[in-house]
């Protein structure tokens, strides 16, 4: 098993960065141990990769502040070995793009402009190489951040999170043709600045995580429409200072959610159904 690691290569507003590229790490599950493995160069600022299994088809952002370097490039896994080997580049036909992701078919790639407030798609060829931009989703508003884009657990939609609007855009799965359409879109709390989701696995239920008020927020999701249910602080209730969750995942049992808590500097751990918050340094 290996684990492959994006990085920052540069100086970003909000990051000093000293990566050298992609690194690939050999990865014992038994024992925990990590082995130096790969460094891929030649790449600026691959600060959020998406893996395709049946492929081995792995996608990365080039997250910069220009339009003509913000792109997405292409590799395939070495399965044996875990070398990353290039299959080209396409522009992501917006800013700074932080997020990225593919259909469980592997047909097209989804990704999230922060900096231009948009999300692209990008058709797949059978090979795994990437084609330019079949559609792109312009978020209308002075502050718009688009900060996530993912499918939903059946393909059949697709999900982009703007933490700048504080809204959650529900598509439907593009068509032949690589087009999105918008089917629901609702609103969340004003400045909570939503970042990342996670589906349960039944896949009628998602964890929203908002950055800018250290909140989850929990959500039905039916036929492509969301409604809300709870929200839960990521915090402890006394807990003072400065603090911006980032990911959050759902255990494979359905039992718990995690969100990552930055400045806490702790994992909030939800148990589903039990009212108790655990943090764990």
């Amino acid at each position: 098993m290996f684990l492959i690691i994006g990085t920052y290569t540069e100086k970003m507003p909000h990051v000093a960065g000293k990566g050298a590229g992609i690194y690939t790490y050999r990865f014992d599950a038994v024992t925990g141990q990590l082995t130096s493995g790969h460094v891929t160069g030649r790449v600026t600022n691959p600060s959020y990769l998406a893996y395709h299994a049946p492929k081995q088809l792995l996608i990365v952002v080039q997250e910069t502040d220009q339009r003509s370097t913000s792109s997405l490039m292409a590799y395939k896994v070495d399965a044996a070995g875990g070398r990353l080997y290039p299959l080209g580049q396409q522009s992501a036909l917006g800013v700074s793009p932080c997020h990225v992701s593919v259909d469980h078919t592997g047909r097209f790639v989804f990704v999230a402009n922060y900096g231009s407030g948009n999300v692209a798609v990008l058709p797949i060829t059978p090979d795994g190489r990437l084609q330019p931009a079949s559609y792109v989703s312009q978020h209308l508003g002075d502050h718009s951040h688009a900060h996530m884009i993912v499918p939903d657990p059946t393909n059949r939609f697709v999900l982009a999170v703007d933490l700048g609007l504080d809204k959650l855009r529900v598509y439907q799965m593009p068509d032949a043709g690589g087009k999105l359409s918008v089917c629901d879109e609702v609103s969340v709390a004003v400045g909570s600045g939503p970042r990342h989701l996670a589906f349960h696995p039944n896949g009628r239920v998602l964890f929203l995580v908002h950055e800018l008020s250290s909140t989850v927020t929990t959500w039905a999701f039916a036929d492509g429409r969301l409604t809300h249910l709870h929200t839960v602080s990521t915090l402890p209730e006394h807990f003072v200072g400065d603090n911006a969750p980032a990911a959050i995942r759902v255990s494979a049992d359905g039992r718990f959610v995690y969100a990552a808590n930055r400045g806490h500097n702790t994992i909030a751990v939800l148990p589903l159904m039990r009212p108790r918050v655990n943090w764990y340094h």
